[in-house]
């Protein structure tokens, strides 16, 4: 909620829980109140976007490896990045 209400610049990469993925194409969710976000999986960029009328980012489809992903999210405000970064774990047997 706090991209939707702050003017602090919000970027915040949902969801968050701990338990391993099951699928290698996932989507990723960022809330946001800064103009464009970059999301990045494992350092390579996946692309850009636009928040929509709710504040929220979407990639589909993103490809994940075995194991450990990084997730990163970068907003700018201004000249400040500003970002969010979690790692999410594909079980490997779900391959």
């Amino acid at each position: 909620y706090k991209a939707n209400w702050s003017t602090e610049p919000v970027v915040r990469i949902t969801p968050r829980a701990l338990a391993p993925r099951k699928q290698a194409p996932s989507s990723v969710k960022v809330y946001s109140n800064c103009p464009q976000v970059e999301l990045l999986v494992n350092g390579v960029s996946v692309g850009t976007a636009k928040p929509d009328e709710f504040k929220i980012c979407r990639w589909e489809n993103v490809s994940l490896r075995p194991g450990p992903n990084r997730i990163e999210a970068v907003g700018q405000s201004g000249a400040t990045p500003v970002q969010d970064s979690w790692q999410w774990t594909l079980d490997q047997s779900a391959r």
